[in-house]
């Protein structure tokens, strides 16, 4: 294989290969403290690694030349083959996964981490499901370089990709493909330099027309202008540079049309909002993010799991364990949750593959949650044999380190937290006996060091992941499928009617939990509803005094922020009435059922706590107020309560109020 050197500007660094922890490095030092960002190139089977100035391809033809002097007909091809991409981002390093060869990515890896701590080292690959599912299988989801999730971290992440190759110009480096971008203000530094420095201005343009001209070993272009999305730069214009300036004695005169030419062409393809420089800027920050990662919602991990939208760019995955031979071989960065966590997971899965735990960055609900230190996680758990398998983790609320800074003794904090949990499961079992669609709950119990220095007792409730849409999260076109709203308005009177019944309520402030995140309708192939599932049940027998018929109104509001959003986006006023009919049937429906359930006392409700304590405030005192309450209702008092109150909110107009015939309503 001919390897072309690729020319430089600047003056060649000589070539010092230094041997550092049993490794060859070849050029300037590697990620040194205060070095800005950088490129290298790694080769696992020569335990090699090049540094300096220059793109990946350059740092290759130095490589196979070194490779060369010391061990004289090597064949080049193998060197080149060999070679794996590094981006230095210090203080991190981030590793270009190759989806075709992850264990030469990996000896890499092993290479890297002689050098750098392993908690610095990152993969690329986001966008790749063999490369998720490459370090999912050794439990390292977590390794996966994070794409930037808030207007702040996008900044942050486009300033770190600030990158030079041999001259001054400044291009945003895409470490996933190793594209470099330049931007229109990049370009248009080099102006002035035509006429105040002519050699630098030369240098630059030679050096954009150089990498514009090639692609790299993933085929990818290694420079791309920043334009917008449907529009280019014009590349007859950039070759007629590339020749004038490429000439033995190139003409100042032609060289400064050429470039004007291409100037012109490049801000017409920017347009204004991409023609300065600035992370401040939405619409510019978005352009060059989109540019800079390879990420799309497709191909998240969190999507590839199954999971909701929601969870998409959501999701912290942490350091865990590999499974090798049936044995949890744990990361060093593992913390004591953490291992705990998987190992209860292999010890009620057996012949489980891999276990990847990831923390749920912001919460799900709209509550208010201040003041609240419960955890919730994510566990994908990859059995045997079969797709991965996804648990929802949450942390009792009132854990026992809550307690404690609160003021608690030590003492007090486990056997309040313990007499919390289990409250918790005499809830989840009502819930249960009274037929609420709640999905199957477990405990997860361990012992892990207190603040206090002596161990005390953690408890999660694990339940598998409900896929489905949550009714606080619909979008707003969905509203436009003819039936959507009706068949939406029913089952969640069926939820309302359970929240009403339960006293799902927020101690803070005594308002009913109802359409705030915990409801999850399933859709069928029309993508109508189909069925709600109660995913989460926090407030239950909170409020067990209050009349529903009071409770009503609460819950006829949320109802009608629906029908007000189904109006807004195009639904027709009869569906919006016979909607309304339709969550008062179910709300009513689901009285009825519960009623005739309590009535005939199935499955035992009555002594269903018979043996707890009756304390006041705990759950056979609470028990006894919900089964009474439900004896007292009136079905359908309340649906026709339901339905008028809903189309009596102001948020719907008066034309939405108008009845419709039974006849009409199906």
């Amino acid at each position: 294989m001919k390897l072309d050197r690729q020319p430089s500007c600047r003056e060649r660094v000589v070539e010092r290969a230094v041997q550092v922890a049993g490794l060859t490095v070849l050029g300037p030092g590697f990620c040194m403290p205060g070095r800005g960002p950088g490129v290298a190139t790694v080769f696992p089977r020569y335990k090699l690694v090049v540094t300096g100035p220059g793109i990946h391809a350059s740092q290759v033809v130095r490589a196979a030349e070194y490779v060369a002097r010391e061990h004289p007909g090597e064949d080049a091809d193998r060197v080149v083959a060999d070679a794996v991409a590094l981006y230095l981002q210090p203080p991190n390093v981030l590793v270009r996964s190759d989806p075709s060869d992850m264990d030469r990515v990996f000896a890499a890896d092993e290479l890297i981490q002689r050098l750098v701590p392993r908690t610095d080292i990152r993969f690329t690959g986001l966008h790749f499901s063999s490369v998720r599912r490459a370090l999912r299988r050794r439990g390292e989801s977590w390794r996966i370089a994070p794409p930037p999730l808030t207007p702040e971290a996008a900044a942050a992440h486009i300033r770190s990709c600030r990158l030079s190759v041999d001259t001054p110009t400044v291009y945003y480096y895409n470490p996933d493909t190793g594209e470099h971008v330049l931007t229109f203000q990049q370009f248009e530094n080099i102006g002035p330099l035509l006429s105040s420095d002519p050699d630098q201005a030369l240098a630059r343009l030679r050096e954009i027309c150089r990498l514009a001209s090639m692609t790299n070993a993933q085929g990818y272009k290694e420079l791309s202008f920043l334009t917008a999305p449907d529009r280019e730069a014009d590349p007859e214009a950039i070759r007629s540079l590339a020749r004038a300036v490429e000439r033995s004695a190139p003409d100042p005169g032609e060289t400064a049309r050429a470039y004007d030419v291409v100037r012109q062409a490049f801000l017409r393809a920017a347009g204004p909002e991409l023609a300065v420089d600035d992370p401040d800027l939405p619409a510019w920050r978005l352009a060059l993010i989109d540019r800079l990662t390879s990420v799309r919602a497709y191909c998240l991990e969190e999507s590839i799991l199954g999971l909701s939208p929601e969870f998409h760019l959501n999701i912290r995955w942490l350091p865990g364990a590999r499974i090798l031979e049936d044995r949890a071989v744990f990361d060093p960065q593992a913390s004591p949750r953490a291992r705990s966590l998987i190992t209860h997971f292999l010890e009620t899965m057996p012949g489980a593959r891999s276990v990847n735990l990831g923390r749920v960055v912001h919460s799900q609900s709209r509550r208010d949650t201040s003041g609240e230190e419960r955890e919730v996680l994510v566990a994908a758990v990859e059995p045997a044999s079969g797709p991965p398998e996804v648990f929802i983790l949450r942390e009792a609320k009132w854990n026992v380190e809550h307690r404690m800074k609160l003021g608690f003794p030590v003492e007090a904090a486990v056997e309040a937290t313990s007499r919390y949990r289990d409250y918790i499961a005499d809830r989840l079992a009502a819930m249960a006996a009274l037929g609420a669609p709640i999905p199957e709950f477990s405990r997860i119990e361990f012992m892990e060091p207190g603040p206090c220095g002596r161990p005390v007792p953690v408890y999660y409730f694990s339940r598998p992941y409900v896929p489905g849409m949550a009714t606080d999260k619909i979008a707003p076109a969905l509203y436009r499928l003819p039936g959507f709203t009706p068949a939406l308005a029913r089952l969640l009177g069926v939820s309302a009617a359970l929240s009403m019944a339960l006293g799902r309520a927020d101690p803070r402030t005594g308002s009913l939990f109802f359409d705030d995140g915990d409801e999850v309708v399933a859709r069928d192939e029309r993508g109508l509803p189909r069925t709600l599932l109660l995913a989460d049940t926090t407030g239950s027998f909170y409020d067990v005094a209050t009349p529903l018929a009071d409770l009503l109104p609460q819950v006829a509001r949320r109802m009608a922020r629906h029908l007000a959003e189904a109006a807004e986006h195009g639904a027709p006023t009869r569906e919006i009435v016979e909607a309304a009919a339709a969550f008062g049937e179910g709300l009513a429906g689901e009285i009825r059922r519960l009623k005739a359930l309590v009535e005939n006392d199935g499955p035992g409700l009555t002594n269903l706590f018979a043996g707890r304590t009756p304390e006041p405030g705990g759950i056979r005192r609470r028990w006894e107020a919900v089964l009474f309450r439900i004896r007292q209702a009136n079905p359908e008092e309340l649906g026709r309560l339901a339905r008028e109150t809903t189309l009596g909110e102001p948020g719907l107009s008066a034309e939405n109020r108008e009845p419709v015939s039974q006849e009409g309503m199906g």
